[in-house]
């Protein structure tokens, strides 16, 4: 640390069987940098002697004159001299005792260096301490407060220790985000090999928490356990989300290493207010049916059953429904590859929004019933009254299918092809030679004039969305009749010389090719695709001139 603070002398010989004798010194050794505080630094002795030949013959001692830690307005420091013997390969406690704040902590017994070896016999004892103080020795020390008390008795052997005592919680108090812990009280107990708790209870985020039960420890391995976790009207409110109310009664269970979590989750109230975006939807779909890799491998020994259910309904408020809909789930499975089964379905009126109209919802229902993936089928019927001067238009839409594959329909009274009624719900309009009791005024409508009124349908639903969403080009190619085949294309300036260009199938959005032009300058430009359909991408070099 840039200062004379660590002196060392000694001998060896280089014969068998290789004694040796070490001293070293320690003068105000700084350890700030390794710690979360203002000063801390060590003043001590270290003496080591033996042969390496003989290391059950190695004896040492440690000795620390000075312990002082400040953190902020706490303070770590010795009482008396803390005295560390190495004997009988083993460490020795003979004085340890830190003053955290005033609170003293004292650790006294014997521990072996080899963690199979046994004689093992340590305690550790602390009537008080704050835990705001100890963590603050943490580099990230993190934002929990209360009181910790305990008395423990350790005997055995380090990799299979047996553990008697009692730990006390009081007043604990932790803030993470969109959590606040408060208030938790409870008392563990250990016997042996076997940890006990009648409670610990507290409250979490305006609700409260009961945990009780038991484990049994078995080479630092879980044999057997048995917990019971009560939760009571939590109340989350998360970014990306929204709000969440929920009651849960959990039990835990473990025999050879094995675990199963099974209960109920009860959602008082919810209320989903973000927009909807299908891309966030597909990937966290994509996440959960991702088998774990072998850094959790913990997770395939976690079988999990819990049912979801809604008392009062969730509330959906976003840019796609305003709806109320009630749940019925069950999540079964390995924590490794979850699996959900059950439905959602609507409670009451409810609508949604598509192509700017607001639909009343029928009927809406999903359904999880894919015992392989987490997939789920969407089923939605909903209607809409439209008025245009031709007489009123009762258009009703079907939806149904999974994220990665769906079909939408459009039917109408009086009966309507499906682009007659695109153009009456973007533009208020119907194609014309359309009778308003669904007949052709000329079935032998010829070619041309089918044409003609396609078009003028084209073309008034091209300018509208070029004037409504401010782009350069917006057009429809393809047969409005059959919109399977029909496609959507844009363009729209992102900078000076560079244009984002986009087209995708009405129905079929897997079809889709998305380019940007670069103007190098008024006769060259760059042009870079990517075609979805034919899954291949290029670059192209464009020459345009003006030939006279």
């Amino acid at each position: 640390n840039k200062k004379k603070s660590l002196f060392i002398n000694g001998w060896a010989h280089l014969l068998e069987p290789y004694p040796f004798k070490v001293k070293m010194k320690l003068e105000h050794l700084d350890l700030t940098p390794y710690f979360n505080g203002d000063t801390a630094h060590l003043c001590g002795e270290l003496n080591i002697q033996g042969s390496i030949n003989h290391s059950e013959a190695i004896t040492g001692q440690l000795q620390i004159d000075t312990v002082n830690f400040l953190l902020g307005k706490t303070y770590i420091r010795q009482v008396g001299t803390i005295i560390i013997g190495l004997r009988e390969q083993a460490l020795n406690f003979d004085s340890f005792i830190l003053s955290i704040q005033g609170q003293k902590m004292q650790v006294e017994g014997r521990v072996p260096l080899m963690p199979e070896a046994p004689g093992l016999n340590v305690r550790l004892v602390c009537n008080k301490i704050e835990l705001s103080d100890l963590v603050k020795v943490l580099p990230q020390s993190p934002e929990i407060e209360g009181r910790l008390s305990f008395g423990l008795d350790i005997t055995g052997r380090t990799v299979s220790p047996e553990i008697d005592g009692t730990l006390s919680l009081e007043d604990i108090k932790y803030r993470a985000p969109n959590i606040l812990v408060d208030s938790v009280a409870g008392v563990i107990q250990f016997k042996g090999d076997r940890i006990t708790t009648d409670y610990i209870k507290g409250s979490i985020n305006k609700g409260n928490f009961l945990i009780n039960g038991f484990a049994v420890l078995k080479e630092l391995k879980v044999d057997t356990m048995a917990i019971r976790l009560s939760l009571d009207e939590i109340d989350f409110d998360v970014k990306d989300f929204g709000s969440l109310i929920f009651t849960s009664r959990i039990n835990s269970f473990a025999h050879n290493d094995t675990f199963s979590i099974d209960g109920d989750i009860i959602i008082e109230r919810a209320r989903y207010c973000e927009p909807f975006k299908l891309q966030k939807i597909i990937d966290l779909l994509t996440t959960a049916n991702r088998p774990p890799t072998k850094e959790i491998e913990l997770l395939k020994k976690i079988y999990c059953n819990i049912g979801v259910s809604s008392r009062d309904g969730i509330k959906i408020l976003n840019n796609v429904a305003d709806v109320e809909l009630g749940l019925n789930l069950q999540i079964k499975g390995y924590l490794s590859h979850l699996n959900v089964s059950g439905t959602i379905n609507t409670l009451q009126k409810g609508y949604v929004k598509y192509l700017g109209q607001q639909f009343e919802i029928v009927d809406a229902t999903i359904r999880f019933d894919n015992p392989y993936e987490i997939d789920p089928v969407l089923s939605l019927d909903a209607s809409h009254r439209i008025t245009t001067r031709d007489g009123d238009y009762e258009i009703s839409m079907n939806f149904e299918g999974t994220t990665k594959k769906w079909h939408l329909r459009l039917n109408s009274r009086p009966p309507l092809p499906e682009p007659d009624i695109v153009s009456l719900l973007l533009v208020g309009k119907r194609r014309p030679g359309w009778d308003i009791s669904g007949a052709f005024k000329n079935v032998e409508l010829e070619k041309a004039a089918q044409d003609y009124a396609i078009g003028m349908v084209r073309g008034t639903i091209e300018r509208n969305v070029e004037k409504t969403l401010g782009l350069e080009d917006f057009t429809i190619k393809g047969d409005l009749i059959e919109p399977r085949l029909l496609h959507i294309g844009f363009e729209r300036k992102i900078g000076k010389r560079l244009k984002l260009i986009y087209s995708s199938g009405i129905e079929v959005w897997e079809l889709q090719t998305i380019g940007l032009n670069y103007d190098l300058n008024k006769n060259i430009s760059i042009f870079t695709r990517h075609d979805q359909e034919h899954m291949n991408s290029s670059i192209d070099l464009d020459f345009h001139f003006k030939l006279r």
